[in-house]
């Protein structure tokens, strides 16, 4: 075989093995009109767009074999039939009231961002909280926390009006349930809702650990779990691409040695290539570490420039779960 003809099947094997996976596909951040004052500081997290929205208790998108509960009053007030603008309710155990539950599988990894909650005029529950979970095993429940304190929810506001209640923080799950903790009837409540939040999918990026919204160790999100970026080859033309699908304007630095935040964060990407015109950081190829760690053990982070006075509305980190009001650059 010829030395060119060589080189050319050496060249060829190179772009097979850094060429992205297939799974490795489209970003969706939640976009949020959040004015709370009193949030936490968070990272940013990739662009094009996903509004939070409901997500089909109503419309009859989640089916009924996905509502569960603890129990029910009887056979006519069951789970499915919980779905806010209906004509049905769910009902929990006569007399047993405390300690019930009512859950909900959405079917895939979601970001949830919060719930509307109905109750009867004279029977309706006062505060709840909520749980989250990955699988809807009995180990694997999260409570929604606020700074390590658990949130207690308001559910009712003085009317039979449904209450639009938006999480503290963003919960990334399959599952959630619903726990009322205070109710206006001593024996039994009534309850509909709705979920309300975005769909996700592989290959959202955030930014960690930096000092401003629009620098940070790069992070993005793979089968279900976060992973790092090795700073291996690490360039401007990677950091332009992750900044313009954060959504700024150009990459200021692209930062190579840093340290890893966490010890057990896997390495995912490697010798990044990107060119600079790709719209998402998982378009461009390099070399997936799935088994392949990053010799050098470093990762790679950017800093970004900012829009002048463009607001950034909360921008989340679903695996911190937490999100930042409205600020503006």
């Amino acid at each position: 075989m010829s030395s060119s003809a060589s080189n050319l099947l050496v060249f060829a094997a190179t772009l097979i093995t850094i060429t992205a996976p297939s799974q490795l596909c489209s970003a969706h951040p939640v976009v949020q009109d959040v004015t709370s004052q009193n949030q936490a500081r968070s990272s940013s997290i990739s662009g094009l767009s996903c509004t939070s929205s409901p997500l089909g208790m109503a419309s009859g998108a989640i089916p009924d074999s996905s509502l569960t509960a603890s129990g029910s009053y009887d056979s006519s007030y069951l789970p499915s039939k919980a779905r806010l603008n209906s004509t049905g309710w769910w009902i929990c155990p006569n007399e047993k009231p405390e300690g019930q539950w009512i859950q909900v599988d959405l079917g895939q990894y979601t970001a949830i961002t919060g719930v509307i909650v109905e109750g009867h005029s004279t029977h309706h529950i006062l505060t709840f909280a909520v749980n989250s979970s990955n699988t809807g095993e009995s180990n694997d429940w999260q409570k929604l926390t606020d700074r390590g304190q658990t949130v207690q929810l308001n559910g009712h506001n003085g009317n039979s009006q449904p209450v639009n209640v938006t999480f503290p923080v963003v919960l990334m799950a399959r599952f959630l349930r619903i726990l009322p903790l205070t109710w206006s009837y001593s024996t039994y409540y009534y309850l509909r809702f709705e979920v309300l939040g975005c769909r996700v999918t592989s290959g959202m990026i955030r930014l960690v650990g930096g000092d401003d919204k629009w620098s940070g160790q790069v992070e993005i999100y793979r089968h279900h779990a976060w992973g790092a970026v090795c700073d291996s080859s690490w360039d401007m033309k990677d950091a332009t691409t992750v900044c313009h699908q954060l959504g700024f304007i150009e990459a200021l630095e692209a930062k190579t040695g840093l340290s890893s935040r966490e010890s057990d964060r896997p390495i995912v990407m490697n010798r990044v290539a990107c060119t600079g015109t790709e719209r998402r950081l998982a378009d461009c190829p390099f070399v997936c570490t799935g088994s392949q760690q990053c010799s050098s053990s470093t990762v790679a982070g950017v800093v970004c420039k900012p829009r002048p006075g463009k607001k950034y509305s909360a921008l989340f980190s679903f695996h911190d779960m937490s999100f930042t009001s409205d600020f503006v650059s």
